[in-house]
Formats: C-alpha cells, sequence, structure tokens
C-alpha cells in the first residue's frame, strides 16, 4: 500500500510539472554522489539523498563532461565535507569505490584529489610531478604508483578500487596499477577534495560526477558503465540540483529509503 501511494504521488508531482522521471535507484553502499553541477548557496550537493553536501571555497563552474564540473584553481579552491557522523566517508578496511572525472595539465608538484588523512589511517588519491595518480590506503607510503598520464588536459575517468585487500586504480577503463592495502582508512579527520587538510597542496583541476561507495568494489562492466552513461544514468535520472524536480526526485528518494 505504501509503494503503490508513493507512486501515485510521484506521478501527480511530475504532470504538475510536465516532466516525465524516474527516482533514481542508488543501492545502500553508496555513500555519496557529487554531479558538480551546482554551486548553489556555496554548497557541493550530494544527489545520493545521504546528506554528505560540501562546503564550496573559490570552486567555479566550467564545462564538464555531463553538464558542468568543479574546477580548482590550484592556490585557494576545495571543497570540505566534513567527517559525517554516520561514517559515510569512512571505509575502514572494507571493500570500496571512488570514481570521477579529472581534468588537469598541472605537472609542477603533488596535488591532492581527495584526501582524509591522519597518520596510518590514510585515504589519499593524489597527481603526481609526473602527471600520474598515487594512492595511499590506511599507511604512510604509496600503495599504488599509476601508469597512464593523467595530465594532458583532457577529460579523463579515474576508478580507485579496493577489494579484498587490494586497491586498483583504473584510467578510462584500463588497469594503471595494484598493490596490496589492508588497513584503514577511518579517522576523525575532514574529507577534503582538491586540498590536503584544506591547506595544502591544492590541485589545480576540474572535476566532474564524483562517487563514492562504501563496502562495495564495482567491476569491470559496472565502471565502464557509469563511465559511459555517467552516475545518474547508471543508477536513474538525477535533475539539476536547485530544480523543482530535484526536491521531487531527493523527496521521492527519502522516502524510498524510509520504507522500502
Amino acid at each position: 500500500m505504501k509503494k503503490k501511494t508513493i507512486f501515485v504521488l510521484t506521478m501527480v508531482l511530475s504532470s504538475l510539472v510536465g516532466v516525465s522521471f524516474a527516482c533514481a535507484d542508488y543501492d545502500d553502499t553508496v555513500s555519496a554522489h557529487w554531479a558538480c553541477d551546482s554551486i548553489a548557496g556555496g554548497m557541493a550537493a550530494d544527489s545520493s539523498g545521504n546528506g554528505n553536501d560540501g562546503l564550496l571555497t573559490d570552486v567555479t563552474l566550467v564545462e564538464g563532461v555531463f553538464g558542468s564540473a568543479y574546477s580548482f584553481n590550484g592556490t585557494s579552491s576545495y571543497i570540505d565535507m566534513g567527517d559525517p557522523a554516520d561514517n559515510d566517508l569512512d571505509f575502514w578496511v572494507h571493500d570500496f569505490s571512488i570514481l570521477f572525472w579529472i581534468k588537469t595539465s598541472w605537472t609542477q608538484g603533488f596535488s591532492s584529489i581527495i584526501e582524509k588523512d591522519v597518520a596510518n589511517l590514510r585515504l589519499q588519491i593524489q597527481v603526481t610531478p609526473e602527471g600520474k595518480l598515487r594512492v595511499i590506503v590506511g599507511t604512510t607510503a604509496p600503495i599504488t604508483e599509476g601508469n597512464i598520464d593523467i595530465c594532458d588536459g583532457e577529460w579523463n575517468h579515474v576508478a580507485v578500487i579496493r577489494k579484498d585487500g587490494v586497491v586498483t586504480s583504473i584510467v578510462n577503463g584500463l588497469l594503471d596499477a595494484n598493490g596490496t592495502a589492508s588497513g584503514s582508512t577511518s579517522n576523525d579527520e575532514h574529507f577534503y577534495i582538491g586540498t590536503q587538510g584544506g591547506n595544502s597542496f591544492f590541485a589545480d583541476i576540474d572535476l566532474d560526477d564524483i562517487l563514492t561507495l562504501k563496502t562495495r568494489a564495482l567491476g569491470e562492466t559496472e565502471i565502464t558503465a557509469i563511465m559511459t552513461d555517467s552516475v545518474a544514468g547508471f543508477y536513474g535520472m538525477i535533475p539539476e540540483p536547485g530544480s523543482i524536480i530535484y526536491v521531487i526526485v531527493s523527496a521521492c528518494i527519502v522516502l524510498r529509503k524510509r520504507f522500502f
């Protein structure tokens, strides 16, 4: 009865604005999805329904792979996601997946793409001075040192996956590097994008369609589908944040999470 009521409600709301849509079918392992399409209110909106919005500092919008993208200036831009109380952005020792599109030509030093860092409980995804990916998980030493150049000024799709204690980086659907990482990434520090700690290793990059999953390692077919169709296309339609359809779909997501 609840499912029928929700379905009718969403269809009625859809007809009122003259737009058809489908609720996003995010599974329970999705901890956040930042579509990078809006800077409204100075926040990076989380489309997953988990409320993991981030505080934007000097981040602007540019043309992305799917709609707009976030642009970081390399000197002061970053996003602070905080440290969610429900540990949505702590991956502990479990499997996880982090996917995003990146565009950069910066090769003047290390820069931080994603970071949640404290000694020996680290999660760091960086660009090296050689223009390659560097991933640190749970320790102070690099777990993977990439081989594929991502600083070519073009959009490149990146997936960082931990499955059964092995961390793998994948660029544009191709194996980049892998290494063993059994340590935890859980800590009380904030989850940052575009900087380390909000005060160093600022990244001169553009980012689009960022997805994080906890306790789940995506497979090759899923990564390819997300790369091809976007996160929204893979999980279901997510309209632009701030639009009336976005509000309706967000309400639909909350109702689904609450009753099913």
